[in-house]
């Protein structure tokens, strides 16, 4: 009994604990926001950025699995949250790929964006009825779908599709959002992508960066997708 009572952590263990996350978890946001604004071309300062921002996305991930129970209890960690964190996860490896065209890169953006799926950690925003929140996992679909058309999971990205499509007319039902439009768009450009995909037989990686003078204008909804992934 005394060796069990030894193992359960103090409220003074658990207070650092959260510390510790909020620490991380604030460093990781102000690193991630910092990524837009970094040039495109060029090596003198992306990778160093976005070696220090794996770092903290890293010791952020392994210290949220370790701790969780504390976090649960003293911090209120959600299930989506820890989805939201897989899901950046996810796009620092999409948009390294995007940089150096290491196919590694993607397929591990690829697996942390499965996992958000498979685990099912947005499965709880249902119950917060938060627009906000229904945002992010809109966010999150579009940038699965590019992904799998990347790797060419058509069967999955198929399933994607539709579950967006869903997703999108219970979000415009339920808020009445503003940017209800643009999420229709969104739809039609996703469609047009994987019509020119079929169609064209292009390089997909060129398609995404609108470098084919393509009639289902690639280069729309590349940018599109893009902002989406930078919000």
């Amino acid at each position: 009994l005394a060796h069990v009572m030894e193992d359960v952590p103090g409220e003074e263990t658990k207070l650092k604990v959260v510390q510790e996350f909020t620490y991380l978890l604030e460093k990781s946001k102000q690193l991630f926001g910092g990524i837009r604004d970094l040039p495109q071309f060029g090596k003198k300062h992306w990778p160093g950025y976005f070696a220090r921002t794996f770092d903290v996305f890293t010791r952020l991930w392994k210290f949220q699995q370790k701790h969780r129970k504390v976090l649960d209890e003293k911090f209120g960690l959600k299930r989506w949250q820890i989805g939201e964190l897989a899901s950046k996860i996810g796009q620092l490896y999409y948009q390294y790929y995007m940089r150096t065209c290491e196919s590694g890169y993607l397929q591990e953006s690829f697996s942390f964006y499965e996992a958000v799926r498979t685990r099912a950690y947005y499965s709880d925003m249902l119950r917060e009825e938060r627009e906000d929140l229904a945002v992010k996992r809109l966010r999150y679909y579009a940038r699965f779908i590019v992904v799998c058309l990347l790797l060419h999971k058509d069967n999955l990205m198929d399933e994607l599709i539709r579950e967006l499509k869903d997703l999108v007319e219970e979000y415009v039902a339920k808020f009445d959002p503003a940017d209800e439009e643009e999420w229709f768009v969104v739809l039609k450009e996703v469609g047009a992508f994987v019509k020119v995909k079929e169609e064209a037989s292009l390089p997909l990686f060129l398609i995404l960066l609108g470098k084919q003078n393509c009639k289902c204008c690639g280069r729309t909804i590349s940018s599109r997708l893009r902002v989406l992934s930078a919000q």
